[in-house]
């Protein structure tokens, strides 16, 4: 088992664990460049192992097409067995047409960050070109996924609740959970629960370090200076906003309470909502 995988609905906050990771196992006097950070982790949906499982080249692949090639294309990802391997996925975990999307015998544990939804609108809307009316129905859509481009392949997300379920209740999977919001109020902190998950020594400079190399000002720094390869081209830019709350003033009334509507539960399990249910 060789991979650890870094895991997250889209938008949650997924580069922002990575570049704490990699200033903090870097522990270099300058931020980590943030156009290096696919080095720290594969992601999930690159094509190339797909396409050498199948022995061929796969432009704009169906999810139908792919499934059949994860437990390979995820052997290929991890690579030697004697080595951990980071690995970035947005993808659900669960099955999709009897195929697991995440491969339990090259599988590790995961770091999973959670990000409250409301949020999570927000940033997703603005990441895929969507209105926020349009993003609320696709967070509750059982059938939401990612296309296939030229050099990527699609990953099935299911709606929101699920994909937080499935990473959080696989039997045997060992997991750390972080919420974004509790990633903001003590980054330090966060950090360090990862460093000890994944059995690193904690070294306290360091770790003050990487959390000023990674702070939201120096990622959008360096978003200016040198463009970031994940923004998506209905972006202005990657990191928008960086702060936990933006849905009170940027997110319809109707639109929390359909998202709370849809959502109630897992919001309520993991503290987005009060005990009268509202939004917290």
């Amino acid at each position: 088992m060789t991979i650890l995988w870094l895991a997250s609905f889209p938008k949650s906050g997924n580069t922002w664990a990575r570049a704490l990771l990699a200033n903090y196992l870097t522990g270099g006097d300058k931020p980590v460049a943030l156009n290096t950070l696919p080095q720290l982790a594969v992601a999930d949906s690159q094509l190339w192992p797909y396409e050498k499982a199948a022995g061929r080249k796969l432009p704009d692949a169906s999810l139908k097409d792919i499934m059949p090639l994860k437990p390979r294309a995820h052997a290929l990802l991890a690579g030697k067995p004697d080595a951990l391997i980071f690995a970035k996925t947005h993808s659900a975990l669960t099955l999709f047409d009897g195929v697991a999307t995440i491969t339990p015998a090259v599988t590790a544990g995961a770091i999973y960050i959670l990000r409250n939804p409301l949020d999570v609108t927000l940033s997703y809307a603005d990441h895929y070109g969507l209105t926020h009316a349009q993003t609320v129905e696709a967070m509750a859509s059982p059938h939401l996924m990612t296309k296939g481009r030229a050099d990527r392949a699609p990953e099935f997300l299911g709606d929101w609740s699920a994909h937080v379920r499935g990473w959080m209740r696989a039997p045997g999977l060992k997991r750390l959970m972080l919420r974004y919001e509790d990633m903001q109020t003590d980054t330090a902190a966060s950090l360090t629960r990862i460093l000890t998950f994944l059995e690193q020594q904690v070294d306290p400079d360091r770790v003050a370090r990487a959390v000023r190399h990674s702070s939201f000002e120096t990622l959008q720094g360096q978003e200016a200076l040198t463009g970031f390869r994940e923004r998506s081209r209905n972006q202005k830019r990657f990191f928008r906003a960086g702060t936990a709350g933006q849905w009170r003033e940027n997110l319809a009334p109707e639109l929390v309470a359909r998202t709370v509507q849809a959502h109630r539960d897992v919001m309520s399990e993991y503290g987005y909502l009060d005990s009268d249910g509202n939004p917290v």
